[in-house]
């Protein structure tokens, strides 16, 4: 069994790529003639573009609390034996982590 602080390193490792990811194409985006705002107009933006933001969602979404996504276990590694919390983020956590989802499609889609 890992250490605490060992589990919460690697938990944090997967959102830290996909976070470290999304600033490396800004950086592309800011050489190649500035930055758009992130969101809007997403339906018209070039692949480099779309490719960040869908970075900075998959590490925000990862960090949701809830297992088995990353946020889930930092949580649970923080504080194993809160078993009412516990309880609540494995039960409350698929419903969460659907709606969130489908927003995210929404929100790639476009108008």
């Amino acid at each position: 069994r890992l250490v605490k602080a060992q589990e919460i390193q690697i938990a944090l490792a997967g959102p830290a790529v996909s976070f470290g990811i999304a600033g490396l194409l800004w950086i592309v985006l800011a050489a190649a003639g500035g930055t758009p705002p992130i969101l809007e107009g997403l339906a018209e933006a070039g692949f480099v573009h779309r490719l960040m933001v869908v970075n900075l969602l998959l590490g925000a979404f990862n960090l949701l609390p809830a297992f088995p996504m990353d946020g889930g276990r930092v949580f649970r590694a923080a504080d194993p034996k809160e078993m009412t919390i516990q309880r609540f983020v494995d039960d409350a956590g698929v419903a969460t982590l659907a709606k969130l989802y489908i927003s995210a499609v929404d929100t790639l889609r476009g108008p």
